[in-house]
């Protein structure tokens, strides 16, 4: 699948709302003119199986959210010292030394004992070690202070935004096993159709929450406390025999249809179904020469 047709589709899926499972009877897109319809004689819509592209997909709803401000540790106990000029809100990028920790050792030769009169510190050796930024952003809680290893020095603040986005039915996760790189976004009342990223899927112990978070690009207008929704397709299924939704009744591993046979008689046949988009279903068992009925009843089903 070439990234353009898969542009193409996402762009189509996210304006369909849609989601992953067969949901029920619904029109494909493709409307009646797919169906084989006999004029003026009565007899249903039906339709064959045919060979389509499947794309599996998973719709998240969530809220943007700034990113978190990244703490910058102490790498060793000592004396911390902010780098001259640098103040916090000023802009750092990643890499950059922020700051000195000076730790003072004793010297390795005991100095002569001192006489009353040059009494003070015992001689040492100075060591400093360079902190760096671990992100580009702005700084926040600089200031000169004594440190334990591993203590925070100071912070930085990302620029820019991302989706927070709850996985509310947990079977969703397993589509997430070889996470997709990219998903289609809008924010509810603002910008749609925009590309964004997959950053990390992040399970929150003390609440058994999982979220996924993806980064909205830096020219997408965007603010804190937006309702986000985003499209992932997590797997892509080349011409696969399909039939659409609202001619199946199942939603994963078994189901059954409706098959018109030429005398007008009716009968149900079994199939197996796989993947499926907003509007097929992939299923296989069924002989491709079959009449389907493509909009079938609960009655049909009851023979």
């Amino acid at each position: 699948m070439n990234p353009a047709t898969l542009r193409v589709a996402l762009a189509v899926l996210l304006g369909a709302g849609l989601s992953a499972g067969c949901s029920g009877p619904q029109a494909p897109t493709g409307g009646p003119a797919d169906a084989i319809t006999a004029s003026g004689s009565g007899r249903p819509a039906t339709i064959r199986v045919e060979r389509r592209d499947i794309y599996s997909t998973i719709r998240l709803e969530g809220i943007v959210e700034a990113y978190d401000a990244v703490p910058v540790p102490a790498a060793k106990a000592g004396n911390f010292i902010p780098t001259p000029g640098l103040a916090n809100g000023r802009p750092v990028s990643v890499g950059d030394t922020i700051g000195k920790i000076e730790v003072c050792a004793p010297a390795a030769t005991p100095a002569a004992t001192p006489s009353p009169a040059t009494e003070g510190p015992p001689p040492c050796t100075i060591t400093r070690t360079n902190v760096i930024a671990p992100v580009s952003g702005l700084l926040s809680g600089l200031y000169p202070q004594t440190v334990a290893a591993g203590q925070t020095v100071a912070a930085v603040q990302p620029p820019g935004f991302h989706a927070k986005l709850p996985v509310v039915e947990p079977a969703a996760l397993f589509s997430f096993q070889n996470p997709p790189k990219t998903g289609k976004a809008e924010l509810i009342g603002g910008p749609a159709g925009f590309v964004v990223t997959y950053e990390s899927l992040v399970y929150v112990k003390d609440s058994g929450a999982v979220n996924v978070y993806a980064s909205i690009p830096a020219d997408v207008p965007a603010f804190a406390g937006l309702r986000a929704v985003v499209v992932f397709v997590t797997n892509v299924k080349d011409k696969v025999p399909t039939l659409p939704l609202s001619a199946v009744r199942g939603r994963a591993g078994s189901g059954q249809v409706v098959v018109l046979e030429p005398d007008g008689r009716k009968r149900t046949a079994g199939v197996t179904i796989g993947a499926a988009d907003d509007a097929y279903v992939e299923v296989t068992g069924l002989d491709p020469a079959l009449d389907v009925v493509l909009y079938p009843l609960e009655s049909d089903f009851a023979g």
